[in-house]
């Protein structure tokens, strides 16, 4: 009697162990089935997501470039659900074409080559990379008990809205900024900066 409990308790957890797994792995592949289009831009924005994150690392992308092409990446998830919404949660070939250029884009702006990078966008390296100084800059007078907590919020908000901004500028202009752009950008910067202090 307690060899066939035992046994049946040995049976009922290996099944548990064994058909969990494997249902949860159909389920992927189901949705990849009824989704392939989905699930090769998803793939491909989890690919580039990895190598963004292995160059950041490496010290090939500065703190900003990484951000900045995280950011392009999520507007291009967030175009795929959009686009995915509209149309009983698939994707059309002409859908998938632009979001796999738009990725395209992202891929080129980073390489394996920072300075390529840099060379390519001086202006958004520059602004990015004194919206990456004056982030630090608050974070250290806060540190040092010269701004508020409330003050250094309120700077990182305006300097979450100027990198807002310069992203929405690149939208627009296939991934760069003008020269216009760039001194609306700064003037900006230099705002903030003054509220900053020293």
């Amino acid at each position: 009697m307690f060899f066939n409990k035992l046994t049946l308790i040995s049976a009922s957890l290996a099944s548990v162990l064994v058909v969990g797994p494997v249902s949860a792995a159909f389920a992927e592949n189901a949705w990849e089935r009824a989704h392939p289009r989905r699930d090769q831009v998803n793939d491909r924005l989890q690919n580039q997501n990895q190598r963004i994150n292995q160059a950041y690392r490496e010290g090939e992308l500065t703190r900003g470039q990484a951000r900045q092409l995280h950011r392009d990446d999520r507007q291009i998830r967030q175009e795929e659900r959009y686009m995915a919404s509209q149309n009983g949660g698939h994707i059309t070939r002409a859908e998938q074409r632009v979001l796999n250029q738009q990725e395209n884009g992202v891929n080129r702006q980073f390489g394996r080559d920072t300075s390529q990078w840099a060379s390519l966008h001086p202006r958004r390296d520059e602004v990015n990379d004194r919206l990456e100084n004056q982030g630090r800059r608050i974070n250290q007078e806060y540190r040092e008990a010269e701004l508020t907590r409330g003050q250094a919020q309120q700077l990182h908000r305006e300097d979450g809205r100027i990198l807002q901004e310069e992203h929405d500028m690149t939208a627009m202009n296939g991934g760069y900024i003008t020269r216009g752009e760039q001194r609306v950008l700064n003037q900006q910067e230099n705002m903030v900066s003054r509220q900053i202090g020293y």
